[in-house]
């Protein structure tokens, strides 16, 4: 979890809205389930133990992430309430499964948190050799349609990165909102 450099609120999300993108691989939607009440009851009962005994916000967020990831790798059934009837799933549907199920968790638990989307640019120096000149552009990263939460405390806001909450790769990285076409029951 590390300061913003540029606040950017995001959404609030509601059970029953749909997400809707187009990229070039077709139409994404995912449907946030009406019903989601429950699991979600679930999930901060079996998250509540393991962040009883976590110092800061930071500790407990980063066991909140550990958990929704968990819980969601091991409960395919839960992911699949969020499919709608026709899907083009590729692999950043996933993730975008656990940063709203982390969004509706870490929101049950009283925190002010908004949904993002868009673009994740970061330099993968990581991967780079050791003691040679970067070349910036070739270990250049982007990742589109990325998903991501950003946190309002103390009259800060925060970026939680739910693929690499706090690695350096989330630390120097740019996130770029995009347009969320959300679609909402009247």
């Amino acid at each position: 979890m590390f300061l913003t450099k540029k606040p950017e609120s995001g959404v609030k999300l509601n059970q029953g809205d749909k997400l809707v993108w187009i990229d070039g691989g077709g139409k994404h939607t995912i449907v946030i389930p009406e019903n989601l009440s429950e699991a979600l009851k679930e999930l901060e009962a079996m998250i509540d133990p393991i962040v009883s005994g976590t110092q800061g916000v930071e500790e407990k967020i980063e066991k909140i992430i550990e958990s929704v990831n968990n819980y969601i790798n091991k409960n395919l059934e839960f992911v699949n309430n969020f499919i709608d009837s026709n899907p083009i799933w590729n692999g950043n549907d996933l993730e975008v499964v656990k940063t709203i199920t982390l969004y509706f968790v870490l929101r049950g638990m009283g925190f002010d948190v908004y949904y993002n989307e868009g673009t994740k640019k970061y330099y993968d120096f990581i991967n780079a050799l050791k003691n040679m000149t970067i070349n910036r552009e070739k270990y250049k990263v982007e990742i589109p349609h990325y998903s991501w939460l950003t946190l309002n405390m103390d009259d800060k806001q925060y970026v939680i990165d739910p693929e690499a909450p706090f690695s350096m790769k989330a630390r120097f990285a740019e996130y770029g909102n995009e347009l969320i076409h959300i679609e909402r029951k009247e």
